[in-house]
């Protein structure tokens, strides 16, 4: 998620052994705003799994859509 940082936004990430769900569970305990799932079909397609914390919208986009998107939420200050 090397694209994230560079365009400024904070990013971390989840690489303890718990399993996928539990992952998800608990980034969406903690309110975060976007959850985004990278696995082995999504590296291939250079896709992530966005998920949004707000309206539980679950989508497949590109690595560069999603930057600029959360780039335009950003400096509007939508987030």
């Amino acid at each position: 998620m090397s694209e994230l940082k560079e365009a400024g936004i904070r990013v971390s990430i989840d690489d303890s052994t718990d399993g996928l769900n539990k992952k998800i569970r608990n980034a969406e305990k903690s309110y975060i705003n976007y959850i985004l799932v990278v696995g082995e079909q999504e590296e291939k397609a250079e896709t992530v799994n966005v998920r949004n914390y707000k309206t539980k919208e679950q989508n497949e986009v590109k690595v560069d859509e999603i930057v600029k998107s959360l780039q335009e939420e950003v400096s509007e200050r939508r987030l």
